[in-house]
Order: structure tokens, then C-alpha cells, then sequence
């Protein structure tokens, strides 16, 4: 039997029987944004943003220091301890011995001087506002306050110098002295730190200790004291013993021996003539 007149018959009967395909609507942009809740929605105006003000400059510089309120302090003592001063109103005087102009503010490298003496201390200043007429091997009377402490670098050898740091808000040129010496000729003896005493010491009351209850002491009958008694006898001394000297017989005595002359040789007769 031939199979290939079956199957385009089979497959006209499944197409004349399927269902029609049922239209689904598409949803417009009003109806979307109606079935979404309305706490959910975005809105496509933005939302209006405060007008950006600009910043009180007139404030800023209200709260700078006075200048006739500013303490002449020792250098030394500033490097000493930086962070002791922090926030203290201070005047310093001395040379630019560098001097750098940032963004915002001048940094110079000043060259203390000691107040009577030709001493110097290195102490970093950050003029604010910035000054270009702020040259490097000039005097100059700085007012700032005492900031801490900060690091700069040597340009000739590269090495890290920690120095005080004072935020200057004035500055007055000085003329130069004897010498090219920044040192003011009216002070002859250094001034020195205020004395502070230190604040009072709380100290808590005393607490009450309960005192122990005064016991007698209980001491231990004395013995009656000793009589003495007699004395003791005195021994006698050892008899020493008596030894009779020995008896010497005198040595028997022999009778000297008794000399004998030898005998005479006889006489010979006379010879005859």
C-alpha cells in the first residue's frame, strides 16, 4: 500500500480542526501606569531640588584671632612640645627660609627667632589666604595659631624633618638688623613661658576605718629573781709528787799503775891499755 497520499491528507485534517488563536490585547501606557499602585509609581518630572547657596566667607574670617591678643613664646619651647600649644594664639619672628605658594595658602619654612638671642627654631607656617608677596630671605612678623606638629623634606638630602606647625592668619614684613639678623633689637633678655599651675588635685574624703577595740596586753608573771648562793668551793691544788734524787755511787778508783825503769845494759870492763 502507498503511504504518500495518506499524510497530506492528515495533515489538511489537523489544520481544518485546530482552534483560532485568541487575540490578546496590548496593554497601553495609561493602563500600565493605572494598574501599578501609586506608591509604587515614578514620577517623570524630577523632584525639585534647594537652590545650592554659597558658602559665608564673611563668617570665616570673623573667627580669626586678634592680633593684639597673640603670645611672643620661645621658639624652642614650640618645638619642644608642639601639640602642649595646639590651639594657642601665638607671634613668632624670624626669616622666610623657604617659601612655596599652593592652591590656597603659602607655605613658608620660618626661621624663629629666639626673643633676645640669635638663636633660631624651624617652624612651618600655612598663610591663609594665599600672598605671592610673601618672598623666601625676608623678616616677617607671623600670627598664627599653633597647630601640632608636621614633616617636610630637605631638598639637598632628601630626609624627613619634623617641625611645629602654626596656621598664620597675618603677616608683617620686618626690616633686617645688624648683620641681615631678624632679631628685634628693643628685647635683651628671652621671655619666658608663663608659669601655670597646674589645676587642684580632687582628692576623696577619708573613709572611716573602724579602729580595733584596745586590748590590755596580758603579760607573763615574772619569775621570782634569783638569790645568789654560796660560792663555790675553791678546789685544792694537785699534790705534786716528790721524787727522791738517784744515789751515785762514787766510781771505784784504781791505783795509779807504778813506773818501772827499764834495766840498765851492764857495764863493759875497762879496756886494757
Amino acid at each position: 500500500m502507498n503511504a504518500r497520499p495518506v499524510l497530506p491528507l492528515v495533515l489538511l485534517l489537523v489544520i481544518a480542526c485546530a482552534p483560532a488563536p485568541l487575540a490578546v490585547p496590548t496593554p497601553t501606557r495609561a493602563a500600565a501606569a493605572a494598574a501599578v499602585p501609586v506608591s509604587a509609581r515614578v514620577l517623570d518630572t524630577p523632584t525639585p531640588q534647594p537652590a545650592a547657596t554659597a558658602a559665608p566667607v564673611a563668617a570665616a574670617t570673623a573667627t580669626a584671632p586678634a592680633k593684639d591678643q597673640a603670645r611672643v613664646i620661645d621658639p624652642r619651647e614650640l618645638a619642644a612640645e608642639p601639640f602642649a600649644f595646639q590651639g594657642e594664639n601665638l607671634v613668632l619672628r624670624g626669616g622666610g627660609r623657604n617659601v612655596e605658594q599652593q592652591a590656597d595658602f603659602t607655605w613658608m619654612l620660618l626661621e624663629a627667632v629666639v626673643p633676645g638671642r640669635e638663636t633660631t627654631e624651624n617652624v612651618v607656617v600655612e598663610l591663609r589666604p594665599k600672598d605671592g608677596r610673601i618672598l623666601r630671605d625676608e623678616c616677617y612678623r607671623v600670627f598664627g595659631v599653633a597647630a601640632g606638629a608636621t614633616t617636610f623634606r630637605l631638598v639637598l638630602t632628601g630626609a624627613a624633618v619634623d617641625a611645629p606647625l602654626v596656621r598664620g592668619y597675618a603677616w608683617e614684613p620686618l626690616p633686617r638688623g645688624d648683620f641681615g639678623s631678624c632679631a628685634d633689637p628693643t628685647i635683651t633678655t628671652p621671655v619666658a613661658r608663663p608659669i601655670i599651675p597646674p589645676p587642684p588635685t580632687f582628692a576623696p574624703p577619708p573613709t572611716a576605718i573602724p579602729q580595733p577595740t584596745a586590748i590590755a596586753p596580758v603579760l607573763p608573771t615574772q619569775p621570782p629573781p634569783l638569790q645568789p648562793g654560796p660560792p663555790p668551793p675553791t678546789p685544792a691544788p694537785p699534790a705534786r709528787p716528790t721524787i727522791a734524787p738517784p744515789t751515785l755511787a762514787p766510781p771505784a778508783l784504781r791505783p795509779p799503775p807504778t813506773y818501772q825503769p827499764p834495766p840498765r845494759p851492764p857495764t863493759p870492763p875497762p879496756a886494757k891499755p
